[in-house]
C-alpha cells in the first residue's frame, strides 16, 4: 500500500458513489491512485484510466497482483474504447484538462451501464484569482 494522504476530494467520492462487491467502478484520471487504494478490494471491479502511460505502467506494477483490477492508458478524448460497461464511472478534477468535453462525455456515455451513475468534480476557481503560473515582468 502507499501512502498518498487522505483528499477532500476523496470524501466527496466516497461519499457520493455506492461502493460493494457487486459493482465495477472506472475512475477517469486515476494519477497515483490515491482514490484507487480506497476503492480497490472493496468493489468486483476496478479499471483506472490515466493519459501518462507512466503513471499507468507504475500502477499496473503496484496493483500486479489484482484479478479484479485494470489500468489503461488512454486519451478519453480520443478514439479509443474498451470493450466493457462500467456501474460506476467517475473522475475527479479531470474535465478541466480535457481538449475535447464531447469527446470526453462520449467516453463516458460509451462504457456506463444502462442504469449506472457517474460523478465528476472540478476546481471552482475565480477567474480573479491569482494564477501562480503566470509571470509578470
Amino acid at each position: 500500500m502507499t501512502y498518498h494522504g487522505f483528499s477532500t476530494r476523496d470524501y466527496l467520492i466516497l461519499d457520493n458513489i455506492p461502493i460493494s462487491k457487486e459493482i465495477s467502478v472506472m475512475e477517469i484520471g486515476v494519477g497515483t491512485g490515491s482514490t484507487a487504494d480506497l476503492i480497490i478490494g472493496k468493489v468486483r471491479k476496478y479499471c483506472g484510466v490515466d493519459i501518462s502511460a507512466d503513471l499507468i505502467g507504475w500502477l499496473k506494477s503496484v496493483y500486479n497482483r489484482e484479478d479484479s483490477v485494470k489500468f489503461y492508458a488512454i486519451d478519453v478524448c480520443g478514439n479509443e474504447f474498451l470493450d466493457e460497461k462500467f456501474d460506476v464511472i467517475f473522475s475527479a478534477d479531470t474535465l478541466e484538462h480535457v481538449k475535447s468535453p464531447k469527446r470526453y462525455f462520449n467516453f463516458i456515455a460509451k462504457h456506463l451501464s444502462s442504469d449506472g451513475i457517474v460523478l465528476i468534480t472540478f476546481p471552482n476557481e475565480s477567474e480573479k484569482a491569482p494564477r501562480p503560473y503566470l509571470v509578470q515582468q
